[in-house]
């Protein structure tokens, strides 16, 4: 930063000193294109950067003595591309202040001015000279006056149609500026106060159109000392304001900076609509999954200071409606053996984010009324492209807290939740602390190892007495389940987006719930099917529709994500359930190939059935889509259960139930999930 405000100002001072021979030239009716090389090879030796004058130089006398140039371009001799141009400049200059030894620019006048500004990978600026390095050394290293610049003053300064590309290939950004307007008075290097106003379009290569900014100041820049102060900033993207003041001291020494910004409360929705949205779309694009119907009214307020070894910030806080967010932050740099750390704490008050979401209707897709013109389709995101990170930090180090007071979110209501954040050598723990919800307890460890070629994604999560009647599990409708939940789960894969991941991943999910009550309504259907073909009946119907067992126990193997080989088993007492499938959340359906078995003793007779159903094996298929009704999830394999009714009363039955449960039970789980099983059991 202090390179480029020394370097600026380096050129100016050479610049100045060029149209002081300009404005002799006019004083004594010199011809100022006798002068065109003249200017241009001063220019060359004071800063190394090449001026070329293509067009006309022309005089004005009267009211001011004034100098206009036209087709004007400034280049690196060293670089391919030209650093800036204008189709004209024309400045007005006071001849009294000149004799008095003061440049007094009364009008400085640019038209069709474009800036280049380029940074290349190894961060070397395409402006800087040779001249302009040894300039710069020595102006940080002198301490006396005698390289102090003419005094310029501007009376009226102004940019039209001007424009600017802003590349930094060492920091990965790239920006352009077009239809620049820029109006100052008084401008001065003198330590004296100045205003200035701008509006112009930002464009970002990543974003679907330009942003329309406005910008306005005071200024006092002290050359002498090094010093800019900017205050009373009025800066407008539609429909944020954002003011403030930010102040930089020693530009050619040791650079530092503080600064303080705030804008008025404004409606985040439309900020983002503003800068997010295309110009051929008729509906603004709002944001997947949230309600587009509310005002998201949000304000922001941050303070900053920093200087070659550390940046902090004292303070940041946002509030979106009553929730607020306050955030503390430091950077200190890499300095010798040591990386870069960042530390950083989090802390938010009430979180109600219920408001924001939509209801379940609202999700429905409505007819498109008659006349209604169409939306330009948008562009789609699924959650299964959202990326895992290719490569964190492994340069900097990381350690951060969040802290929220109390969430609720989708009708369920979190106590205080802690979150421990932490980055070292490539790799991202995050520790969620016991957390309170649903009557009982959550935690869990997130981690990213990004050193592999592809990430490494592992995921623990325990839950601890939860409340399980309010909880959205799949395969089960609201309230068909109630008891406390315990539940271990470890899982692990690769992948370079939640999808792939989703694909690769292994682990085992072992689960229990206490003090519970089901609604047995499938297990009925079933078990009713497979009664129609008996030859003797059962009364099936006459099994309770909600019951309470004393043992609700069970599993869960993934091999190879989700889709299939899935290993499965319940308990429920007298009554288990196993097999193999998968589910496919692109479609929303599963396929299940299970075994629903009634035990004999010593197992608590919770489902009652004829003792010679005991240890019988019953196939059935579970296939559907989860927004089918519940009486269509699974149906049992009627051909087979035939064929186990026809063997029931051969003497050898036995024998061959136990060769058909090996056939078609699944396979124990694999030696690579056994002590995963193990050790979640005895949790």
């Amino acid at each position: 930063m202090n390179k480029l405000f020394r370097t600026t100002l380096i050129i100016l001072g050479a610049v100045s000193a060029l149209l002081v021979v300009l404005v002799v030239a006019v004083l004594f009716r010199v011809d100022p294109d006798q002068h065109r090389s003249v200017i241009e090879d001063a220019l060359y030796e004071a800063t190394g950067l090449q001026l070329d004058i293509a067009g006309e130089m022309s005089l004005t006398y009267r009211p001011y003595i004034g100098v206009i140039l036209n087709d004007v371009r400034l280049r690196n001799p060293d670089r391919p591309q030209e650093l800036a141009s204008a189709s004209v400049v024309s400045l007005r200059v006071d001849p009294g202040e000149l004799l008095g030894g003061r440049l007094q620019i009364e009008e400085l006048h640019a038209d069709g001015f474009h800036l280049n500004w380029y940074v290349d990978a190894d961060g070397n600026s395409w402006w800087m000279t040779e001249r302009l390095r040894q300039a710069s050394n020595s102006r940080q290293d002198s301490t006396t006056d005698e390289s102090a610049p003419l005094g310029i003053n501007f009376n009226f300064v102004s940019l039209s149609n001007g424009s600017a590309d802003l590349q930094n290939l060492l920091n990965g950004y790239f920006y352009s500026i077009r239809d620049l307007e820029l109006n100052s008075q008084n401008s001065n290097a003198a330590n004296r106060s100045f205003p200035l106003q701008a509006s112009f379009e930002l464009i970002d290569p990543t974003a679907p159109g330009p942003w329309p900014i406005t910008l306005s100041s005071n200024n006092r820049i002290d050359f002498e000392n090094g010093n800019v102060e900017i205050s009373d900033i009025q800066l407008a993207i539609t429909p944020t304001l954002v003011q403030g003041n930010i102040q930089l001291q020693n530009l050619f020494g040791d650079l530092s900076w503080q600064g303080q910004l705030t804008t008025n409360e404004f409606a985040l929705d439309d900020l983002l609509d503003n800068l997010l949205a295309r110009q051929e779309q008729t509906t603004t694009p709002g944001l997947p999954g949230f309600r587009a119907d509310r005002q998201w009214l949000s304000q922001l307020q941050i303070q900053f200071n920093g200087d070659a070894q550390q940046i902090e910030m004292p303070e940041l806080v946002v509030s979106l409606g009553d929730m607020r967010m306050e955030m503390e932050a430091n950077v200190r740099f890499a300095s010798g053996m040591l990386p870069t750390n960042l530390n950083f704490n989090i802390q938010t008050n009430n979180l109600d984010l219920s408001p924001y979401l939509p209801a379940a209707t609202e999700t429905e897709e409505q007819p498109q009324s008659v006349g209604e013109p169409f939306a330009i389709e948008q562009d789609t995101f699924s959650i299964f492209d959202l990326e895992i990170p290719e490569s964190l930090w492994s340069d900097m180090n990381l350690q951060g807290t969040v802290a929220v007071d109390s969430l609720f979110v989708s009708g369920i209501q979190f106590g205080s939740i802690n979150l421990l954040t932490n980055v070292e050598s490539g790799v991202l723990d995050l520790e969620l602390q016991p957390t309170n919800v649903l009557n009982g307890s959550l935690e869990g460890n997130f981690r990213i190892n990004s050193v592999p070629v592809r990430s490494e994604v592992t995921l623990e999560l325990s839950t601890d007495q939860i409340d399980v009647a309010d909880l959205s599990l799949p395969f089960i409708t609201p309230g068909a389940v109630a008891g406390r939940l315990n539940l271990e789960s470890r899982y692990s894969g690769t992948g370079n987006t939640l999808g792939e991941w989703l694909d690769s991943f292994g682990g085992a999910s072992s689960f229990a719930i206490y003090d519970n009550s089901v609604d047995i309504g499938v297990i009925k259907q079933v078990f009713t099917a497979i009664a129609a073909l008996s030859p003797t009946g059962e009364a099936i119907q006459q099994w309770p529709d909600v019951i309470r067992f004393n043992e609700f126990t069970g599993y869960a193997v993934f091999e190879d994500g989700l889709d299939d080989d899935q290993q499965i088993k319940l308990r429920l007492d007298n009554f288990d359930i196993s097999g193999v499938g998968g589910f496919d959340l692109q479609t929303d359906s599963f396929h299940y190939d299970l075994i629903f078995t009634v035990l004999g003793l010593p197992s608590i007779q919770t489902i009652p059935i004829n003792d010679r159903y005991h240890e019988v094996s019953w196939p059935v298929r579970c296939s559907a889509r989860y927004e089918d009704p519940v009486n269509q999830y699974c149906r049992p394999d009627l051909s087979q259960v035939r064929d186990i009714f026809n063997q029931l009363s051969d003497d050898a039955l036995q024998d061959r139930l136990d060769e058909a449960v090996t056939d078609q039970a699944p396979e124990a789980p694999q030696d690579s999930n056994r002590g995963l099983l193990r050790s979640l059991f005895q949790n």
